[in-house]
């Protein structure tokens, strides 16, 4: 792990400006929101188990995982001093719990991958995601992962994903210095896009087709492996 350092006013001493936490989860007492991203409408990878690469065929065996879409808002905490990764994992545990969550899926170190933090690097995929886990959730002996899920009355769901890890000694950032506790924290909230493609009308279907041939046509549903169209395909 190469040794990273900043300068000491570069330091995150206070929470960075444009980012706020979730309404809908509280805060660990103490923390300091380091980063964070949020989209409207996005896909993220729940783990549902442990991530293992096989030495044998040089590649990962398939784990257990689901994606899912909806709004996402992603969140990174600093802890305070002397926070285990247990005592962080487990206070939003029990705030989630006594709001309607349960475990989807927990686990620790070992539990989670064979090494090389491949648990992160297979979970946290795109392009954003490694960017924030490189510089805020370095590789560490420590570290931790929640999975759970709340389903509404209307039949929405919610996801809550926890990463906690503990800072090695061999890294320091602006975000965390050794010996930090950092958490990355996402929480989706499940909702069918927004459709937003133009109708296109009858009389200016013939035009196009008069001009070129052809015509591009958008709004109509189906599903996967299926040829019946379905009804919010009518207009």
């Amino acid at each position: 792990v190469a040794t990273l350092s900043c300068h000491a006013e570069d330091f995150i001493q206070t929470d960075i400006n444009g980012h706020s936490d979730h309404p809908m989860l509280k805060r660990f007492e103490g923390s300091t929101l380091v980063a964070g991203d949020k989209r409207a409408f996005d896909e993220f990878v729940v783990a549902l188990g442990r991530v293992e690469f096989d030495y044998g065929s040089q590649q990962f065996k398939p784990w257990p995982k689901e994606k899912v879409e909806g709004a996402r808002h992603t969140a990174f905490y600093r802890m305070p001093k002397d926070v285990t990764t247990l005592e962080a994992l487990k206070n939003y545990e029990n705030d989630l719990a006594s709001k309607g969550f349960e475990i989807l899926f927990s686990g620790s170190a070992k539990e989670l991958d064979n090494g090389y933090g491949r648990f992160a690097s297979q979970v946290y995929t795109s392009f954003k995601d490694n960017h924030l886990m490189q510089y805020v959730m370095p590789s560490a002996d420590d570290y931790r992962y929640l999975a759970m899920r709340k389903v509404n009355e209307d039949g929405s769901r919610v996801f809550f994903s926890g990463f906690f890890a503990l800072v090695p000694s061999s890294w320091s950032s602006k975000y965390a210095n050794k010996g930090d506790t950092v958490a990355r924290i996402d929480l989706v909230e499940t909702k069918a896009m927004a459709q937003r493609m133009v109708t296109v009308k009858a009389e200016e279907m013939a035009q196009q087709i008069d001009a070129s041939g052809k015509v591009a046509l958008y709004g109509i549903f189906f599903d996967f492996n299926k040829a019946e169209v379905k009804p919010e395909s009518e207009q």
